[in-house]
């Protein structure tokens, strides 16, 4: 929904520029100089600081939080029985017990192999090649983490957490006998907030303390340029005014992606199908999608 309307973030991104050339252009010289010094500044500060600063503040500030929501859940979601009721609704009509799955979970080690030869014994038969199967179990684990994490964090960390789990399943054994402490649940929830749920918490911590320090030291040489610039009398020249133009288009792509920053965030803590402010519509785009593909990599 709303892929139609992709036109939208090109037509805003462009105006962006032009306006910020229109701008520039009626600045003297020195104005327009000190103007782009400006958004270079506050940019490059801003992507510098902003990721050691939301690595920091999630350790000391989220993380716990994230461990105390994630606990809650834990608390009433059965691994085992999640497990079981998974793997028997798969297309290979097996049937579990669940205490057999149980102790496997619980000594924790070899447990894919473990399970494979298990559900391959119930069967009587070999029923899927290994790697076939692994892979349907590894998915397991996915759904059962975004059960667990998207019950009090958001949908975004939850995916990623799952995202994370598919990519890296071998790091997940280190959490199932975590999960099988049945008197404490702390050691397991802080496993998932430092590991599965830090990523994309950073990412959204760091995107705001971007927009925040890009937007206060922006304001802050801006104020200056204008200051320095009050007495220079070169701008009704048109050198001087194609000069600023010119420097107008790198103040232009800054606030761009500023937008892209905003737009990111609008995506993550909402929905990836509200309209506008959607992915599939993004990708349609010819100019802003390439400013979007730069805020990924942050």
């Amino acid at each position: 929904m709303g892929t139609q309307f992709w036109w939208f973030y090109d037509v805003i991104a462009v105006a962006i520029v032009l306006i910020c050339i229109f701008l520039s252009a009626r600045k003297n010289a020195l104005r327009s100089s000190a103007s782009l010094a400006g958004f270079i500044l506050s940019f490059f500060i801003a992507f510098s600081v902003s990721g050691g600063i939301a690595t920091s503040f999630y350790s000391s500030s989220v993380e716990s939080r994230n461990a105390v929501k994630i606990r809650k859940t834990l608390g009433y979601t059965d691994f085992t029985e999640n497990m079981q009721i998974y793997l028997q609704s798969l297309d290979y009509n097996l049937t579990l017990k669940e205490d057999k799955l149980e102790s496997i979970f619980i000594d924790g080690t070899d447990v894919d192999s473990k399970v494979y030869k298990y559900v391959t014994d119930a069967k009587g038969k070999k029923f899927a090649e290994k790697e076939e199967f692994l892979t349907q179990l590894h998915e397991g684990y996915a759904q059962y983490t975004i059960k667990v994490v998207s019950e009090y964090l958001t949908p975004y960390a939850a995916e990623s957490a799952a995202e994370e789990i598919r990519n890296h399943p071998d790091k997940f054994e280190e959490l199932i006998p975590l999960l099988m402490d049945f008197e404490d649940k702390g050691p397991a929830a802080e496993y998932i907030a430092k590991n599965y749920v830090a990523m994309p918490y950073q990412g959204i911590i760091r995107l705001i303390l971007f927009l925040a320090v890009f937007f206060i030291l922006l304001i802050i040489t801006l104020f200056i340029s204008h200051a320095l610039g009050r007495n220079d009398t070169s701008g009704g020249s048109i050198g001087a005014r194609v000069f600023g133009g010119f420097l107008g288009i790198f103040n232009g792509a800054a606030l761009v992606f500023a937008v892209a920053v905003m737009v990111r965030l609008y995506v993550i803590l909402g929905d990836d199908k509200m309209l506008f402010f959607n992915f599939e519509a993004i990708d349609n785009t010819y100019i802003f999608k390439y400013v979007y593909n730069l805020v990924l990599s942050l």
